[in-house]
């Protein structure tokens, strides 16, 4: 029977394994081309297939490819060795699984709270993004500054409500700026006031005594969703808020 020779190209494509892999490969002496053309191309056959299957199988369980090679000349691995690998790819798995189940988790919690919104200001979900990806040392920021029953993990639902909440208003201070609405207007006055009873949801009614303890800490590495004139907008209706 003849014997089926591939050139770099066609071995690649049939293997999925790049050209410049494969040169690599072969730079280092771990799968070198059978045969070669009058013109000194290489040239790969069925064996060459096999064992790049081999270094791909091998390459899963995470073997250094110096290994891979020592492995594939002695072709006998020892048990240990080798369960040592499946475990460790085991638990490797497993941790990506539990990342991508909190993903799913957070993505479908977004959604949610976006649902109901007619439009949604980038600024604004870049922050709940953040506020996702930086979960840890959010909670670990939390606890350090507030008191415990404000952490305390709060009724799903409930969560999710003040979400919606808080998107809502700080895309609605957005557009207040967009549209130049004056400080002291009703519309921006009315604002203030959503803004304060959200707080005051958020923190159970405790702000006054709260509010010097955030002043104090030292500042959490979050994104502002607001521009300049953005935070002097809501200084200023704020300021005529309390002053009531």
């Amino acid at each position: 029977m003849e014997t089926v020779l591939y050139t770099i190209g066609e071995f690649a494509k049939k293997s999925g394994v790049s050209v410049r892999t494969l040169r690599y490969y072969d730079s280092i002496h771990l799968l070198q081309p059978s045969n070669f053309t009058e013109g000194g191309h290489r040239l790969y056959d069925t064996d060459d297939l096999h064992q790049l299957q081999q270094i791909q199988a091998l390459k899963f369980l995470r073997f250094p490819l110096k290994e891979i090679k020592e492995m594939i000349e002695q072709k006998h691995i020892a048990r240990e060795v080798m369960m040592d690998s499946i475990e460790f790819q085991q638990r490797a798995f497993e941790a990506q699984l539990k990342d991508i189940q909190d993903i799913l988790a957070n993505l479908e919690h977004l959604k949610r709270v976006v649902e109901e919104e007619p439009t949604v200001d980038v600024s604004v979900f870049s922050s709940m993004l953040h506020m996702f990806i930086l979960a840890n040392e959010t909670e670990a920021w939390l606890s350090k500054h507030l008191p415990s029953e404000l952490v305390d993990e709060v009724d799903n639902s409930e969560k999710l409500q003040l979400e919606k909440e808080w998107t809502n208003i700080l895309t609605a201070i957005k557009v207040a700026v967009q549209e130049e609405i004056s400080p002291d207007s009703e519309e921006a006055q009315q604002i203030a006031t959503r803004l304060t009873a959200i707080m005051k949801k958020t923190m159970k009614g405790d702000i006054d005594a709260i509010s010097p303890q955030i002043e104090q800490a030292e500042p959490l590495d979050f994104p502002n969703p607001f521009t300049e004139k953005e935070q002097q907008f809501l200084v200023s209706i704020m300021n005529l808020y309390e002053k009531g």
